[in-house]
């Protein structure tokens, strides 16, 4: 099975909806924007390799998934060969994260944390 994209817009107020997979599970996500401009995405549980494609304003200068810092990519191209889980596209104004797939059973929620 492919990765799946989830396109993002995170708001003050919150969002939240659910992905459905062809063998019926389902995939919730939730994403929201403090005042600070930090977002935050759940995934729960994360079934398999994600891309998140999340817009933002201001510039994301860092990311988190779990607690950890994700190494930033230098450019595109880097992000497309997979060499780095992190990008900034200032120019379109998006942050892209991937999530590897489990490594066993989905289970919990994945937090990804971006930063401006």
């Amino acid at each position: 099975m492919g990765a799946l994209t989830l396109v993002v817009y995170p708001a003050a107020a919150g969002s939240e909806f659910s992905v459905s997979e062809a063998d019926d599970t389902h995939t919730l996500v939730h994403a929201s924007q403090d005042v600070t401009s930090a977002m935050t995405i759940d995934l729960t549980p994360v079934r398999r390799r994600t891309v998140l494609r999340v817009r933002a304003d201001m510039r994301v200068t860092g990311a988190a998934r779990g607690g950890v810092t994700i190494t930033p990519a230098t450019d595109c191209a880097a992000f497309d060969a997979g060499t780095a889980d992190f990008f900034y596209d200032v120019s379109a104004r998006v942050a892209r994260v991937r999530i590897p797939a489990p490594t066993g059973p989905p289970a919990g929620t994945t937090r990804i944390a971006l930063t401006p």
